[in-house]
């Protein structure tokens, strides 16, 4: 008998009894390989999973001054506190007395400072004309 002849035989062989031993039939060789492929996809993508995790792990612990004793710091002058609620308001929406009204709710509210939004346009209608109106109407009533 010649080689090919032995190959042959031993691969209806194997074929007969299920089992194959080392021989790789051509369309199994491009299925391990594409397994191969998706395992090491996968081992990349837990690596950088591990990786992530790491560096908010080490972000957590220095973010949360661990081993630190933070004391706040006192000031030897009582000072005045800031008033830190406030509001953002759309002047154009209310009338003036509207607007007074509002103002007043919003003080007795609590709320210690007013944002609103100022156009360009209304302060400079014209290139080199300038008016105040709007913003001098507006922190005239405030203050």
């Amino acid at each position: 008998m010649n080689a090919a002849h032995e190959t042959k035989a031993a691969h209806r062989r194997t074929q007969a009894s299920g089992q194959l031993r080392g021989v790789f039939l051509p369309q199994e060789r491009g299925l391990r390989q594409t397994l191969a492929w998706l395992r090491l996809a996968m081992l990349y993508g837990v690596i950088c999973a591990l990786i992530a995790a790491g560096g908010l792990l080490w972000r957590t612990t220095l973010e949360g001054g661990v081993g630190l004793q933070r004391v706040p710091v006192r000031s030897l002058t009582g000072g005045v506190q800031p008033p830190f609620v406030g509001v953002n308001l759309q002047i154009d929406a209310y009338a003036p007395e509207q607007f007074a009204l509002r103002l007043q709710e919003l003080r007795a509210a609590g709320f210690g400072w007013v944002r609103f939004r100022l156009e360009w346009r209304d302060l400079e209608p014209a290139p080199g004309q300038w008016t105040w109106d709007v913003a001098d109407r507006v922190l005239g009533q405030v203050a």
